[in-house]
C-alpha cells in the first residue's frame, strides 16, 4: 500500500485547513471583543463562588466556599458546588501573580476554548452535511454574540459547552465507525461536563439510546455491537462521575492543609477577601447534584412567565416571580405541601400552565434578552460594551439579532424534515447523523422545561441549534433543486430530422436510411 499525497490531502487536508481558518477567525473576533470591553467587577455572583473554591484549592488544598479567617489556616467547611469549573481555574491561580493576571489568562483561555468549540461545530456538521454548509454552521457559532459575551465572564458556560460538544463529536465518531474505545472517551468528556454543570447528569444514558441503531438506516444493531458501546459508555461515565463525587466529599478532609506562605507562587497574591468579595451566604450553596436543589429549580420554574410583571420595564430589583410568593419558602421546605399547592394552582388556571410548559418555557429560554440587569447578551455590569462601541462588533450583533428567530424556526423545522425524509426513505445515510445533535438539543429543552428556564442555561445548546437550522436550510434547498431538475427533465423537446434530398432522376421512396436497409437484409 503506497502513500498518496493527493488522497491524503483530499481526505484530511481540506478539513484541516478549514478548521485552522475557522479557529483563527473565531479567536480574532473574541479577542477583539475582549479588547473593546471592560467589566465593572470580575468577582460578582457565581463568578465569586467559583473563584473562592479555586483559590482555596490552590492555596489550602481545600474545597470550600468559606474564606480563611487569617489567610493561613485552611477553611474546613466544604461545599457541594460542582467541582469541574473550579478545578479548571486552579492552575491559573497557581501560575498568576495577581488577580488581574488571573482574570486576563482565564478570559484568553476561554476565548481559545470558544474558538475550539467553533471547530468542533464544523467537524460535527461535516459528519452529516456537505462541507460548505458545515462551514456555514460553524460561522454562525463563531459570530454568536451570546457565546462571545459569555467567554468574557468567569462562568461555566464556555467550558461546559466545549466539553459537551467534544463528547458528542467523539460519540458520533464512535457511533459511525464502531470504535468502542471512543465511547469511553465520549463518556469521560460528557461526565466531566456533568461535573461542571449538573444539567448534564443524565445526558450519557439519554444519548446511549442512539447506539442501539445503525447510523445508516436506524435499524437495530446487532446485540454485541450496541452492548459493547453501552458498556464502554458506562465505564467512562462511572470513572469520571465517581472521581467527581469522591473529590467533593473527601478532598478537603483527606488532603493536609497547606499554608499560603509555603507556596512561593501564591504567597504574594492578594487575598480574595477584599471589599467586593465576601464569603457567600449558606443559602447560596448547593448547585451540585442534590435532590433539594432539583426540587427548588422545579418549583421556581413553575411560575407562568417566570418574571415579575414590571421588572422588564423598570429593570429594578429582582425579576424572579417566586420571590414575590409568600408561600414559596414553605413549599420548598415541605414538599407535600408544595405539591398540593402547585396542584391547586394548576387546576385553578390550567390554560396558563399548559401554555407555559408546552411552549412558553421554550420560547422564554430562547429569547435574545438574557433577562439580567443589563439585558441583551450581557450578564454582569460592563463599563464598556464592545457590541456598542465598535463598528464591526455592532454589525455582528445586529446581524445575528435579526437572524435570531428565523434561525430558531429552522431549528424546530429540522427534526420534522428529518423524520419525514426518514419515513419516505429519501434521505442519504450520512444525514441520519443529524439525529445526534438533535437529541442533545432536545435534551437541553426537556431538562430546562422541567427546571428553571433561564436563557443563560440554554446557551450551550446554540451550536446544535445552528447545526440543525443549517441542516433544515440544506434539505429545503436540495428539495427545491431536485424538483426543479425533475420538472425540467420531464419536458419533451421536439427533435427535428433533416431528410436529405433525393438524387436526380430518383423519387424519395428509393432513398432509405442505412439502418433500414440492414434490417431488410436481416429479414431476408
Amino acid at each position: 500500500m503506497t502513500f498518496s499525497a493527493k488522497k491524503f490531502y483530499q481526505q484530511f487536508g481540506v478539513p484541516f485547513i478549514a478548521s485552522v481558518m475557522l479557529f483563527v477567525f473565531a479567536l480574532c473576533v473574541r479577542l477583539h471583543y475582549q479588547s473593546e470591553s471592560e467589566i465593572a467587577t470580575d468577582l460578582t455572583g457565581d463568578a465569586r463562588k467559583y473563584f473562592i473554591c479555586a483559590f482555596n484549592l490552590a492555596n489550602f488544598s481545600a474545597y470550600s466556599l468559606d474564606l480563611s479567617p487569617d489567610n493561613k489556616t485552611a477553611p474546613t467547611t466544604r461545599t457541594d458546588l460542582s467541582p469541574g469549573y473550579p478545578i479548571f481555574l486552579t492552575p491559573f491561580i497557581r501560575t498568576s501573580a495577581s488577580n488581574n493576571a488571573f482574570f486576563t489568562r482565564v478570559k484568553t483561555a476561554q476565548a481559545i476554548i470558544g474558538s475550539l468549540t467553533v471547530v468542533l461545530t464544523f467537524l460535527l456538521a461535516s459528519q452529516c452535511l456537505p462541507r460548505p454548509w458545515a462551514v456555514f454552521a460553524a460561522v454562525l457559532t463563531a459570530l454568536s454574540p451570546h457565546l462571545i459575551a459569555y467567554e468574557f465572564y468567569v462562568l461555566t458556560e464556555t467550558l461546559f459547552t466545549f466539553l459537551t460538544l467534544a463528547g458528542v463529536y467523539v460519540l458520533s465518531l464512535s457511533w459511525k465507525n464502531n470504535w468502542y474505545p471512543l465511547s469511553i472517551l465520549a463518556a469521560i468528556l460528557l461526565g466531566y461536563s456533568a461535573e461542571t454543570r449538573a444539567l448534564n447528569i443524565l445526558i450519557v444514558p439519554f444519548l446511549a439510546a442512539i447506539l442501539f441503531f445503525d447510523h445508516r438506516t436506524l435499524a437495530f444493531q446487532k446485540k454485541s455491537i450496541w452492548l459493547r458501546h453501552v458498556v464502554a459508555l458506562a465505564i467512562g461515565y462511572v470513572l469520571i462521575s465517581g472521581a467527581g463525587h469522591y473529590f467533593v466529599k473527601n478532598f478537603a478532609t483527606e488532603q493536609p492543609p497547606v499554608a499560603t506562605g509555603s507556596n512561593p507562587k501564591t504567597s504574594d497574591r492578594e487575598s480574595p477577601a477584599g471589599d467586593d468579595l465576601q464569603s457567600p451566604q449558606k443559602e447560596d450553596r448547593g448547585t451540585y447534584v442534590s435532590a433539594s436543589n432539583t426540587w427548588k429549580f422545579m418549583l421556581a420554574g413553575s411560575y407562568p412567565g417566570f418574571m415579575t410583571k414590571d421588572w422588564e420595564k423598570t429593570r429594578k430589583g429582582h425579576f424572579h416571580a417566586w420571590r414575590d410568593d409568600s408561600k414559596f419558602d414553605r413549599m420548598l421546605s415541605d414538599r407535600s405541601y408544595g405539591l398540593r399547592t402547585l396542584k391547586e394552582r394548576v387546576l385553578n388556571d390550567p390554560a396558563s400552565y399548559l401554555k407555559w410548559y408546552l411552549g412558553g418555557k421554550m420560547f422564554f429560554r430562547w429569547r435574545w434578552d438574557n433577562v439580567y440587569l443589563l439585558g441583551d447578551v450581557y450578564i454582569y455590569a460592563l463599563k464598556k460594551r464592545g457590541f456598542e462601541s465598535d463598528l464591526l462588533l455592532r454589525t455582528i450583533h445586529q446581524t445575528m439579532k435579526h437572524l435570531h428567530w428565523p434561525l430558531f424556526a429552522f431549528t424546530l423545522l429540522a427534526p420534522i424534515l428529518l423524520l419525514t425524509r426518514m419515513y419516505r426513505r429519501s434521505i442519504c445515510g450520512k444525514w441520519h447523523l443529524v439525529a445526534l445533535p438533535a437529541m442533545v438539543f432536545f435534551y437541553n429543552v426537556g431538562v430546562l422545561t422541567v427546571l428553571m428556564p433561564h436563557p443563560r442555561y440554554a446557551l450551550p445548546a446554540r451550536p446544535y441549534a445552528y447545526l440543525m437550522a443549517v441542516a433544515a436550510l440544506f434539505w429545503l434547498y436540495t428539495s427545491i433543486k431536485n424538483r426543479f431538475n425533475n420538472s425540467a427533465s420531464t419536458e419533451v423537446t421536439p427533435v427535428s430530422i433533416e431528410v436529405p434530398a433525393a438524387p436526380d432522376g430518383a423519387t424519395s421512396k428509393t432513398v432509405r436510411p442505412a439502418n433500414r436497409r440492414r434490417r431488410k437484409r436481416a429479414r431476408k
